[in-house]
C-alpha cells in the first residue's frame, strides 16, 4: 500500500509510514500503489572461478619439468612406482616430453662439463696419502708406492 520507492522501509516502520502518507494527503490512493508492479529482480550471474588444481596437474610446467627431470635421474621407475607414473603421465598429457629430453640432455651436457673442468683445479695426489702416513714431519710430502688408500 506504500509507494514503490518506500516498500524497502522496515516492516516495524511500514505501518509509520502508510499513516504519514494517509495524513499528508487524505485523498491518498492506496489501490493504485498496491498495483503497481515490483520492477523486475535482477540478473545475477555467479561467475564461477577459475578452477585450480591441486598435486601434479597443480604444477607450472618448469616445475613439472624440473621434478619429472630429477625423479628421471634418480632412479629407473618400475612398475609400482606410483611417483613416477604420475609424473610421466602428466608430462605426456601436457605434451612436455620433448621438453623433458631437451632440458635432461642440457643438464648432463653440464654435469659432464663441470666434472671436465675440475681438471683445472690444483691437484696434488700424494698430499693425502702424505698426511696419513704420519711417517714423515707435517708439511712435508712422502710419496707412497701403491694406489691404495693408507686407511
Amino acid at each position: 500500500m506504500v509507494p514503490l520507492d518506500q516498500r524497502a522501509v522496515p516492516g516495524d516502520r511500514v505501518l509509520t509510514q502508510l499513516r504519514q502518507n494517509l495524513l499528508a494527503d487524505p485523498g491518498y490512493d492506496w489501490q493504485r500503489h498496491l498495483a503497481t508492479p515490483q520492477p523486475p529482480r535482477p540478473v545475477v550471474r555467479q561467475v564461477l572461478p577459475a578452477p585450480t588444481h591441486a598435486g601434479l596437474p597443480g604444477l607450472e610446467s618448469d616445475e613439472l619439468l624440473a621434478a619429472a627431470e630429477a625423479v628421471a635421474q634418480q632412479r629407473r621407475p618400475d612398475e609400482n612406482d606410483y611417483l613416477a607414473q604420475a609424473l610421466a603421465h602428466e608430462v605426456r598429457r601436457r605434451g612436455l616430453a620433448e621438453d623433458l629430453r631437451r632440458v635432461s640432455e642440457r643438464h648432463a651436457r653440464l654435469r659432464v662439463e663441470d666434472f671436465l673442468d675440475r681438471a683445472a683445479w690444483p691437484y696434488h695426489p700424494t698430499d693425502c696419502w702424505a698426511m696419513a702416513s704420519g711417517a714423515a714431519a707435517p708439511g712435508v710430502v712422502v710419496p707412497r708406492d701403491d694406489d691404495e688408500p693408507p686407511w
